[in-house]
């Protein structure tokens, strides 16, 4: 039976052709219902095309039927359902549902399944639901293969209570969460692609049925794949990637297995284990995580076996008062392989630790763990180091090739129990590195190559490590924050619509920065991601939102700090805030005309704050506009004279164009408002010399020019003198000689003896005013360092290399000539 729009009642035709049981087939067209139709019998209903045919209204399928190459979609002023299916079996090919398209009942889907209905979908749509794109209840079944669920609210598919089934090859995106399971669900989710969930999960797993997740793909998603409640789902051979914070996360009393899955590049990390969950984590790949490649957390416990983790911040870490066994893991290439924090226990037996830049496996705070027949080499600085207050024990373990010491090393507090631990010989552990020093015969018959035992504790404190080595250590930042850190990670995962937890978590990672010794870019990169989570979700406050983002960007150079920084000025024109890091941003990135056109409007706008000033002088400056850089400057130091940055940066304008008076003015002005800062220092010293120079220079009737050196100690003009074709210059006044970067080795080499450079009694030694180490660079007008250099005490630039000797120090350099050259 063909049908065209607008031909007779619509309800009428399908409600006598489903007890007929005839197919009708509708042409392409707008077809609708005036109130929800519920039909006794099987309906098989074709159109002209998914997006040919539409059918509006709700359709309510007692005994299932056929659907092919339609448009569902609930228009109604309630919420609904597009299609329901109460029982028998459907078969839905190539169509597209759309309902619940007001309210916001999750209840309501494009397509519920209820019931007892069987389900077989083909290349079926679900998009733009408020609820839910495809629902499975009751105990219903679904066989959904490369569907499609895009920008449902709640989720693209929602299997639950006793419902069973599969979906395979189908793609999620952009919805609160892609697939969600939970009651009793026994469904098998295979090789389908959940992506761009910015707001939650692509998979999330609370069924306590019999649940296969596999060889799916999870990416760009707050988190991959979520495990809560009792699950014990089979998590197989996924890739999650590129996730805001994990790829597969354990949650409340769940204890799946999770095996050969890969999770790449997720912003905290691989895979998680929280509360009391215990799952068993088998032979995954975790690579370049933001913090660990596996963790546990608070009560969690389980196994990890044969995993590798590489190039993570961590390759596992055990934090809280989880109690995991971590056994016969790869940790190769993280910051750190291994660490155990709080009061964290369990045994970490057969893992190998190699080559990571900090400690191989490193145990702190209170922690208790039993660490047996571990292999750890050369890692950046300890094979094995028990910290702070930390316990536990230590058997068995062999340690070589690590750069800090393969001893088992104890430091502050820490009180574990050592035995049978072992290394190589000699102590170092570095037997290559004196393989080949004994000439008769090979290395091995000369010294002992196995492991040999050594329950020796090395006690230290943390600063006998070099400074690198400390920065590589992850305990350099706070325990505290860290947890704050991943709590509000988890605040994350919880409440993917709220504003307020992204925002928390931003300010978290911000205090973990300013604690840490070095801070890592990611951790920036993290907070800024986070600022602009937050303004998608509808943050309170979209300006501090903004420049809060702006900052972050402009902190990484990305040049999406200029996007924040203009919305702000949007949201507030008057707030001089926005405009200074708007010129600031602008003109860090080269657009110099742009930065002077926007200083210039903030200057309208805000003209009683001296930082807009400031950032207009520093623009107008780049731009060549001297008289107005001075202007923006004057007016700034108006409005606020004791700014010490805005004083100093005058001062270098004004000495740059040769007034050096008030240029030594400003600069003072800012020295006593911050006599701590070494930039304020090293111009002043730059000053005052120029000013020295040019006053000596008119006492013995010379002008100065670029080329004319002054005596660092006399501050007399320099006369050139012609060595071996070397050309230095010498101080007539105290005889000091002054040699340009590797001038003095030429001369030296070339020298038959120290005779052969003049060098006649001081004229003037009344002059020589100013001793070793107040002296200043002949070219760069910076201060020379004073130091040992092969026995003798010179003057020396550490900027541009050049030497000045006092008389009679050539002939004393002469004398160890062999040591020079």
């Amino acid at each position: 039976m063909g049908v065209k729009p607008g031909e007779g009642d619509l309800a009428t035709l399908l409600a006598e052709a489903a007890l007929r049981e005839e197919p009708v087939e509708l042409e392409a067209g707008d077809f609708r219902l005036t109130a929800p139709l519920t039909l006794m019998g099987p309906l098989a209903l074709k159109g002209a095309g998914m997006f040919q045919t539409r059918l509006v209204g709700s359709l309510v399928l007692s005994q299932g039927g056929s659907l092919e190459q339609l448009s569902f979609e609930h228009a109604g002023p309630e919420p609904g359902s597009a299609a329901v299916c109460q029982g028998g079996k459907l078969s839905a090919t190539h169509c597209r549902f759309r309902g619940a398209v007001s309210g916001d009942d999750r209840r309501h889907a494009g397509l519920a399944l209820t019931g007892t209905a069987e389900a077989t979908l083909l290349e079926c749509h679900f998009e733009h639901n408020l609820g839910v794109g495809l629902q499975v209840r009751g105990q219903a079944r679904c066989e959904a293969t490369k569907c499609r669920f895009h920008d449902n609210r709640n989720y693209g598919a929602e299997l639950s209570e006793r419902c069973s089934g599969r979906l395979q090859d189908c793609e999620a995106s952009e919805n609160g969460t892609g697939i969600g399971l939970s009651g009793e669900a026994a469904v098998e989710l295979r090789k389908n692609y959940c992506h761009g969930h910015r707001s939650g999960m692509g998979i999330s797993c609370g069924s306590s049925g019999a649940v296969s997740i596999v060889r799916n793909e999870c990416n760009e998603n707050v988190s991959g794949i979520e495990l809560k409640d009792r699950t014990s789902a089979l998590v197989d051979g996924n890739a999650c990637a590129d996730n805001a914070i994990t790829g597969v996360t354990c949650f409340d009393d769940c204890a799946p297995t999770v095996r050969n899955n890969t999770c790449r590049s997720n912003g905290q990390g691989g895979i998680q284990a929280w509360e009391r969950s215990t799952p068993r984590i088998e032979n995954n790949f975790a690579w370049g995580n933001g913090e660990a490649g596996i963790s546990f957390h608070e009560s969690a416990g389980g196994v990890a076996v044969a995993n590798s983790a590489i190039k993570n911040r961590v390759g596992i870490s055990v934090n809280d008062q989880s109690r995991p066994d971590v056994t016969r893991n790869r940790m190769e290439n993280n910051g750190c392989g291994m660490a155990y924090y709080d009061q964290a226990t369990g045994t970490a037996s057969g893992n190998h630790l190699g080559e990571n830049e900090g400690i191989g496996i490193q145990v702190g705070d209170g922690a208790a763990p039993l660490l047996l027949e571990n292999q750890s080499h050369s890692n950046g600085a300890y094979g094995i180091a028990f910290m702070q207050g930390a316990r536990g024990a230590a058997r068995d373990n062999h340690c070589w090739r690590n750069q800090a010491s393969d001893r088992v090393v104890v430091l502050n507090d820490a009180n574990p129990v050592l035995k049978g631990n072992s290394t190589h010989q000699p102590g170092s552990g570095l037997l290559e590195r004196v393989k080949g020093l004994f000439k008769k015969g090979p290395a091995t018959e000369e010294l002992v190559t196995g492991p040999i035992e050594d329950d020796r504790e090395e006690v230290h404190d943390l600063s006998d490590l070099p400074r690198y080595l400390q920065g590589l250590i992850v305990m350099t930042v706070p325990q505290n924050l860290m947890e704050e850190t991943r709590r509000a990670g988890y605040q994350c995962q919880m409440r993917p619509h709220d504003p307020e937890a992204f925002l928390d978590y931003a300010r978290a990672m911000k205090a973990m920065e300013e604690a840490s010794t070095h801070p890592d870019p990611e951790w920036t990169q993290a907070r800024a991601q986070a600022y602009e989570l937050a303004l998608e979700r509808g943050a309170k406050d979209p300006f501090d939102a903004h420049m809060q983002a702006g900052w972050a960007r402009a902190q990484l150079g990305d040049a999406d700090c200029v996007k924040h920084f203009r919305a702000a000025v949007e949201l507030r024109p008057d707030d001089p805030r926005g405009h200074f890091g708007l010129v600031e941003s602008l003109r860090h990135s080269g657009e110099l005309q742009e930065a002077a056109r926007v200083a210039r409007v903030a200057a309208e706008r805000c003209g009683t704050d001296p930082g807009v000033h400031y950032q207009l002088a520093l623009a107008l400056e780049r731009t060549g506009d001297e008289a107005g850089a001075r202007a923006a400057y004057a007016e700034s130091i108006r409005l606020k004279p004791d700014d010490f940055k805005v004083q100093n940066d005058f001062g270098v304008l004004l000495f740059m164009r040769g007034e050096y008076e008030p240029a030594l003015e400003h600069i003072r002005t800012a020295l006593a408002l911050n006599p701590e800062d070494s930039l304020a220092q090293v111009n002043l010293d730059r000053v005052l010399a120029r000013i020295d120079e040019l006053g000596t220079a008119a006492a013995h009737g010379r002008e100065v020019s670029s080329s004319l050196l002054f005596c660092p100690t006399c501050s007399v003009p320099m006369d050139p003198l012609l060595v071996r074709e070397v050309e230095l210059d010498r101080c007539s006044a105290c005889g000091g000689l002054w040699f340009d970067g590797g001038e003095l080795k030429q001369v030296i080499e070339r020298l038959d003896s120290p005779g052969e450079v003049f060098d006649p009694p001081a004229q003037a030694p009344e002059l020589a005013r100013r001793p070793p180490g107040q002296r200043v660079c002949c070219r760069c007008k910076l201060k020379l360092r004073t130091g040992m250099f092969h026995g003798i005490e010179v003057d020396n630039c550490q900027h541009c290399g050049g030497f000045f000797l006092d008389q009679g120090e050539l002939a004393q350099l002469w004398g160890s000539r062999s040591d020079l050259v």
